[in-house]
């Protein structure tokens, strides 16, 4: 039976069964994922690729200090990766640490401050019983206007002391190289003694969180598409395979000579069976396997299932916390 309609299958979410369960099945109910048709349009394969990945580097030149981490090795956001030479900057820190922890000068300025208000209050009761020079006075007064401005500025020393040391800190924290993000290292360009120059690489780290898929569609496939919908896209290394793409965004702008529309596909991770690598292409599938009641392992809101080259899907029961079930009595057996 040929389906010429854009939808490709229903998926059953239900507890997955061990395998050499006979167990039918319930009908499908749920999720549904489409083709995407194309009709007589020529689409470009994308390239799959991680939803975050960056080049970390130095923004001076400057020696490697240490390298905290190795390739394949699982980081967090804001974890320190990699050290550039801070010894000179560390020592300024502690310079600034001293200043800003230093009280004396406030102290003194404090205590000229109290004295010399007392001594005007006691020369100025004198001068009132006529028993001070109002040159006495004249001395007292300018005597504490001087003490109160030394005070002034003891405490902007504290405060200049105080914007030292975050200034400290905020350079030695230019020698911290952290990650943007939670992630994986894939690669590391540089060992500790090393010479780095601004720009140049030091570690790239691509996130975890899943694959995604740049598809440019003709306005009039792309207008058909709908964010949050699932699509069955094809991809053919590292062996052929059918995963079906959530749409995550459709960008809202025509390419003038190309006449087409961005669409971003989420992919998902990858299966251990039937693995999905960054960098491989993808594009629309023009058709779907056979399905006979097969148990595909699905992980999150995304499924996948293997296709032998010939639009039918291979005869394995694959166990996972999460089970579709792809329905024989849809009468599936081959979709253009």
């Amino acid at each position: 039976m040929l389906l010429q309609a854009s939808i490709l299958m229903s998926i059953l979410v239900q507890p997955a069964p061990s395998i050499g369960n006979s167990a039918e099945p319930t009908e499908p109910t749920g999720q549904v994922v489409r083709l995407i048709e194309v009709g007589d349009h020529e689409v470009l394969p994308g390239v799959i690729r991680p939803k975050h990945e960056v080049t970390l580097s130095s923004s001076f030149d400057t020696l490697l200090g240490e390298l905290r981490v190795e390739e394949g090795q699982h980081v967090s956001e804001g974890q320190i990766l990699a050290v550039l030479d801070d010894r000179v900057v560390r020592a300024a820190l502690k310079v600034a640490e001293t200043q800003a922890e230093r009280a004396a000068q406030i102290d003194l300025a404090e205590a000229v401050y109290e004295q010399a208000k007392d001594t005007l209050a006691r020369i100025q009761a004198a001068y009132e019983q006529n028993a001070a020079a109002e040159a006495e006075l004249v001395a007292a007064e300018l005597d504490c206007e001087i003490a109160a401005a030394d005070l002034r500025s003891a405490k902007e020393s504290k405060r200049e002391a105080l914007a030292s040391l975050e200034l400290a800190q905020s350079r030695l924290e230019e020698h911290m190289v952290r990650a943007p993000f939670d992630g994986v290292v894939v690669r590391t360009h540089a060992e500790p003694g090393e010479m780095v120059a601004p720009g140049s690489p030091l570690i790239e780290i691509i996130s975890d969180d899943g694959l995604c898929v740049d598809l440019y569609l003709p306005v009039s496939v792309a207008d058909s598409v709908c964010v949050g919908d699932y699509y069955a896209l094809k991809v053919q290394d590292p062996k052929p395979v059918v995963v079906a793409a959530r749409v995550r965004y459709v960008e809202p702008r025509v390419d003038a000579v190309s006449r087409t529309i961005r669409v971003v596909f989420d992919v998902g991770p990858a299966e251990e069976s039937s693995r999905v690598y960054a960098g491989v292409l993808s594009y629309p599938a023009a058709r779907v396997p056979e399905l006979d009641r097969q148990q595909l392992r699905a992980m999150a809101t995304w499924a996948q299932f293997s296709d032998d080259g010939g639009g039918r899907a291979s005869n394995q029961m694959l166990q996972g916390p999460t089970a579709f079930s792809w329905s024989a009595a849809l009468g599936i057996e081959d979709v253009r």
